[in-house]
Parts: C-alpha cells; sequence; structure tokens
C-alpha cells in the first residue's frame, strides 16, 4: 500500500496516529449501534446485535504499524462495538498504549505467553456475538468489517469468514519473491481462490468468527502459534478443523471482497527469512497432524489442501518462472528457485519432525487451552515476564515455536462472561 493515504469515511474524527486522543469509556458488554444494524439491514441480513475486533501486539518497536490498525477500525463503515488491544509480554508497549489513552480496551496477558493466548485473553474480554481479529502490523480498508460480517450474518452455519491480505512493502516488491509463496509473510498467495468459497481454515489476522466457536472449542491451542522466536502458525488451521469436527454442518468461508494491507519490513524481504519460515511452516504442519488426528477430519484430512498446493500450485510456478527467465526476464528463475528451496525447506523440516513425534508424543484429542477469565488489576499494575528485552531481529520474525505443555482439555463451561468494568481500559490477565 503505497502512495497519499486512502480517504476517510466522512462523518467520522480524523485521529492521526500516535497522537493523544481523548479516553474513552471502558466497555464491558456490546452497545447498541444505529450503524450496524443500518450497515446490515441495507442487503436484506437482518440486525447483527455487536461485533468486537482483537488486535494482539508484542512488540514496541510495531507502535507505529499498531496506531495505523487502531486507526482503520475506527474508521470502518461498520464501526466495532469495541477494540481490544491485548499486550503480550511488552511493558513499554503497554505503557505507550496507557499514555495515549484510546478508546480502546487495552489488556496484558502479564509476561510473554504467545499469540494464540494472547487472542484467547481478548475473547475472554468480550461477549459481542462476532469477534474479528486484525494483525498489528496491518490496515484494514473502510469497508473490511461490513463484508466479513455481512457474509457471517446471512447463514448461522458459517462460523468464521477470513478476508484477502494484500502486502505492504513499502515499496516495490522484489523480483525474485515468487507470488506463491506471499503466504510467508501473512499475505494471501498466488492459488487462493479470488472469489467467495467455503474453505478449511481462515487466515488468523484477517478474520471474523462466531463467538459461539470459542465457547465450544475454549480457544485457540497454545501448543501451536507464534511466541517469542521462530515463525510457527497454524494456530486458527487447527481451531477451524476442531471448530467443524464439534459442531455439526459448521463451516468457514474465504470473502476477498474483505481487504486488509499487511506490513513487510525490510528485514522479511530476504531469502533468509523466507527459508527459515518454512522451516517453521514445516514443523508447525507436523504438529498440526498431530493434534488433528483425534478429530473427525475433513475428507481429504487437515493437510489435504496444502497437498493441493504443493502438487499443482507450486510447479506450475516453477515453470513460469523458468519461462519467464528464458524470455529474457532472468527475475523469473529467481523466483522458480525460490519455490524449490522453499517447498524442499518446509517438506524437510516436516518429515524431520514428523520422526521426532516417535520420542516426543503430543496428546491429540482434546482442544487448545481454556480461555483464561478476567481479572482486572489496577491502573499502575506491573505485568511480569520478559517485555522489551527482546533483540532487534525479533522485529521482523515475532512468530513463534510450539509449545511441549500439554494444555488442559476445553469445555463450554471453561469460557467466563466478560470482564467487568475497572477503573481503566488497562488491565493485567493471566492465563
Amino acid at each position: 500500500m503505497t502512495g497519499s493515504p486512502r480517504p476517510r469515511p466522512t462523518g467520522q474524527p480524523h485521529q492521526l496516529a500516535g497522537r493523544r486522543r481523548e479516553p474513552g469509556p471502558v466497555h464491558t458488554a456490546p452497545r447498541p449501534r444505529t450503524s450496524v444494524e443500518k450497515t446490515v439491514t441495507s442487503v436484506g441480513i437482518g440486525v447483527v446485535s455487536s461485533v468486537s475486533v482483537v488486535v494482539c501486539s508484542h512488540l514496541v518497536a510495531r507502535w507505529p504499524q499498531l496506531t495505523r490498525a487502531l486507526d482503520s477500525l475506527w474508521d470502518q463503515k461498520l464501526r466495532p462495538d469495541q477494540v481490544v488491544v491485548v499486550v503480550d509480554g511488552d511493558d513499554e508497549l503497554l505503557a505507550r498504549l496507557r499514555e495515549r489513552a484510546g478508546p480502546e480496551l487495552v489488556l496484558s496477558t502479564g509476561g510473554r505467553t504467545g499469540l494464540s493466548n494472547a487472542r484467547n485473553v481478548g475473547i475472554a474480554a468480550v461477549d459481542s456475538e462476532f469477534v474479528a481479529f486484525l494483525d498489528d502490523d496491518a490496515v484494514a480498508d473502510p469497508s473490511w468489517l461490513s463484508s466479513l460480517v455481512q457474509v457471517a450474518a446471512a447463514d448461522p452455519d458459517i462460523l468464521g469468514v477470513g478476508g484477502w491480505v494484500t502486502p505492504d512493502w513499502g515499496g516495490e516488491k522484489p523480483g525474485w519473491f515468487p507470488s506463491e509463496l506471499l503466504w510467508t509473510v501473512g499475505c494471501s498467495h498466488h492459488g487462493l481462490p479470488t472469489q467467495q468459497t467455503a474453505v478449511r481454515n481462515v487466515f488468523g489476522g484477517c478474520a471474523l468468527f462466531r463467538r459461539s466457536v470459542f465457547t465450544t472449542t475454549g480457544g485457540f491451542d497454545t501448543r501451536l502459534g507464534r511466541q517469542t522466536k521462530g515463525a510457527s502458525g497454524c494456530e486458527e488451521t487447527e481451531l477451524c478443523i476442531r471448530a467443524t469436527a464439534l459442531i455439526p454442518d459448521g463451516r468457514f468461508v474465504h470473502e476477498p471482497a474483505a481487504v486488509i494491507h499487511h506490513h513487510v519490513p525490510a528485514q522479511r524481504q530476504r531469502p533468509s527469512y523466507i527459508v527459515r519460515r518454512c522451516w517453521a511452516e514445516g514443523a508447525s504442519k507436523a504438529t498440526l497432524r498431530r493434534l488433528c488426528a483425534g478429530y473427525r477430519a475433513p475428507a481429504r484430512g487437515p493437510l489435504g489442501p496444502k497437498r493441493d498446493f504443493v502438487l499443482k500450485v507450486l510447479p506450475r510456478g516453477v515453470r513460469n518462472g523458468v519461462g519467464a527467465s528464458l524470455r529474457g526476464r532472468p527475475a523469473g528463475l529467481a523466483r522458480a528457485g525460490m519455490i524449490v528451496v522453499g517447498t524442499g525447506t518446509t517438506i524437510l523440516s516436516f518429515l524431520l519432525a514428523v520422526i521426532r513425534t516417535v520420542f516426543s508424543p503430543v496428546r491429540a484429542a482434546g482442544g487448545g487451552p481454556a480461555i483464561p477469565a478476567a481479572s482486572p488489576a489496577p491502573l499502575g499494575t506491573p505485568t511480569t515476564g520478559t517485555d522489551t528485552a527482546e533483540a532487534p531481529a525479533s522485529a521482523d520474525s515475532p512468530s513463534s515455536t510450539d509449545s511441549p505443555a500439554a494444555t488442559g482439555a476445553s469445555s463450554a463451561d471453561a469460557l467466563p462472561p466478560a470482564s467487568e468494568a475497572a477503573p481503566s481500559n488497562v488491565h493485567t490477565l493471566s492465563a
């Protein structure tokens, strides 16, 4: 996303990123929003009671991106009833959010706990009908939230809706970077459907879920997802597979009209990062395979869609790259080589991780951890654990390794009601 900034919708206050705002009220229950009713009923769907958006962040280095992300949420055509920011183990970031005093509800996990737990903390703080997630380094188009809600509200069997993620390179896309590997930088890659369709899973940084999904499953499994180091993922994939196994007739939908723009820092625009990300993905896929062994799996198994991607989309990308090189465009050969290296790295990592499971088994049945109950703390209560002692390199790879700790089984009763209002908009929660 380059060039001049997009015009903001009329009738909404203009807020400059990073400027101090007047403190807004803390809301723990959905507020009636005529904007919600007007937007949704205008397309003949009916009235949606409420929608909240959760943004998780763990690095103060992302402050400029975070403030832009929050501004884009308040500029939505369908404005959310509540925006929750969950800080995972960065006290300096928490202090800046306090100083900013925006209208968002700010929560702290109390230490570096990982993306999956941070999302669970955010879920515990809301009781809206729909819960959306936006990455802290992404900017949502004004119609992003309304596009997601309109699809989800159209059918009660739709458990969640994912959108389209375009890369914001901060300049020109590197010529050697294949579109087939855009998933390595958290963006929609070549080969994904370009029209609305049912899918196995959605991308967690650009998605909306019914809250009933979390009351049924217990939330994201902390054995998957980004943490302090590494570049692991698949937590949303496991959640979607588990949800469809537990909820009869439930399904997830891909809606490419719901667009966000994901910042890709220069550190991620390097072949070395792509290789590290592919290695972590292979290990994550092996963990996913283990965790999904006890579920009622999709018709072709949890890895079916990726198998098609590897066997069809990637070979076509290699052929196209080689063909472009033969036509006098040398960057095509570099793209083809990157696809081969990335694919081989992912497969090798997956196979080695599968072999390791023989000696380090992980419980396959049962969901992720119970979503933690909110325990509001007075303003100024310090968080615990690591915070800003993060190496600079972590800013370009804030992903995770798999947590080997087994977690408790989930249940519908494990999800607590929304937290009660506290004297400030900053709370400390512990899993």
